[in-house]
Formats: structure tokens, sequence, C-alpha cells
């Protein structure tokens, strides 16, 4: 994975106004379980042009522990018109009201 996130990296070097540097680096960071901020910048960035990113950011904010940021996140894909993660987006929303009812009862 070092070897991505290098030519990821080299990428955004080349071209820094670019979205799908940006997409590629936030990507490459999240597959190595880095939820930073720096992949959060990342991937925002990408939102406009690809929106498996809002996906991406709500797998971050859920690794985060910020169910509604994830929940939003979701949303927000769902409502972009790609369709191509259409179920997966809809599952994590059950999988999220699930563990929002399991905390609530917790409490």
């Amino acid at each position: 994975m070092e070897a991505a996130e290098t030519a990821a990296r080299q990428a955004l070097d080349l071209d820094r106004t670019g979205t799908r540097p940006k997409m590629l680096l936030g990507l490459v960071l999240l597959i190595q379980y880095r939820f930073t901020d720096e992949a959060e910048h990342s991937l925002r960035k990408a939102e406009s042009d690809f929106p498996e990113a809002h996906l991406l950011l709500a797998h971050l904010f859920w690794a985060r522990g910020t169910l509604n940021d994830s929940r939003e996140k979701i949303n927000e894909y769902l409502r972009s018109g790609d369709t191509l993660w259409t179920p997966l987006a809809t599952a994590w929303l059950k999988r999220l009201d699930k563990a929002q009812r399991v905390v609530a009862q917790s409490r």
C-alpha cells in the first residue's frame, strides 16, 4: 500500500486542481485504516466529481464514531443520482439505524 500512497501523492503533485488524485489519495488512506483529516479533506474535494466519495466519507465518519455525519454522507450519495452503490448505501443506512438503536437502549 505504500507504493499506492506514493503514486497518489505524486499524482497530486502533478495535478493540484484535479479531483481524481484527491479521490485516489483519500481511498488509499482509507484502505490503510487511516481515517485522518487528510483523508477527509481529500475526499471532500472529490465529492463533486465522484459521488462514491460520499460513501467513502460515510465509512470514515462511521470509523470515527460520528454516526450522524455518516448518515448524512450516505443520504448525500443517495441524492446524487448515481445508482451503482445504492444497494450498499441502503444496507448501510439499515445497519446505522440498528447501531443507533443499540446505543440508545444502552443509555
